[in-house]
């Protein structure tokens, strides 16, 4: 299998950082770290219910954490890398978000039902794709 290499080819990547400026990647950080703290506050709120009901303690640092997590892997391009892979399922980038919502929300609260996990994974998709993206697109443009 001539020319496959498992590992990347590093200048491709340093390309890309020098072709999109710094500007570009000032406004990443930014929308990463306005993203993070307007999810995490709707990530709390949401857990605080869910844990009235349920039982459980509210970790807000964990909970800042996982959406963290999240929004990296979604800002720096693991949706991006990975989505035409699923592009002939329908609702691929519904479906994709989800999955890594639950992974990363079984890993962070182990001690969470599985079941739980997936709808708080559906609830914080839908929430992440409507609210805080709203929320985010007013604070950015009021900066």
């Amino acid at each position: 299998m001539a020319g496959f290499n498992i590992i990347p080819d590093l200048t491709e990547f340093n390309n890309l950082a020098n072709l999109q400026g710094a500007e570009y990647w000032l406004s990443l950080g930014i929308n990463l770290i306005i993203a993070t703290i307007v999810g995490g506050i709707v990530l709390i709120l949401v857990m605080v219910i869910y844990n009235k009901r349920y039982g459980g303690a509210t970790q807000p640092g964990k909970i800042f954490f996982v959406v963290l997590i999240i929004n990296f892997l979604t800002f720096f391009g693991l949706l991006g890398a990975v989505l035409p892979v699923i592009a002939m399922v329908p609702f691929g980038g519904l479906i994709l978000p989800w999955i890594i919502w639950v992974i990363v929300l079984t890993l962070a609260f182990p001690d969470t039902h599985f079941l739980h996990n997936i709808i708080l994974g559906l609830i914080f998709v839908l929430l992440t794709v409507t609210l805080v993206s709203s929320i985010v697109s007013l604070i950015t443009a009021a900066i």
